[in-house]
């Protein structure tokens, strides 16, 4: 059986969901691309200060990052994807 070596983000996507992100964060309203990350760092502040109340600090989070890579790594790609899709969504 022959081995097909192929991106299938390349296929589906035309990128990885990163890059298209990238793309249509470069494309899309000013206005509403600053909506959008507004909402993700107001997002990220509230998670920082509840970690921080729980004195979860920086090494304990890279330790985590380290220990459950994969899981984050999909993660991202899930935020990025549904970024990128609220941002078409709205641009539209």
């Amino acid at each position: 059986m022959q081995n097909f070596d192929f991106d299938v983000d390349e296929i589906l996507f035309g990128g990885s969901p990163l890059s298209r992100l990238a793309d249509i964060l470069s494309v899309a309203n000013k206005n509403l691309v600053e909506s959008e990350l507004e909402k993700l760092f107001i997002k990220m502040a509230a998670m920082e200060a509840i970690l921080d109340e729980k004195g979860v600090g920086d090494k304990e989070i890279a330790a985590y990052i380290s220990q459950n890579e994969d899981a984050i790594k999909d993660d991202v790609l899930s935020i990025a994807l549904a970024l990128a899709g609220d941002i078409v969504t709205r641009n539209e």
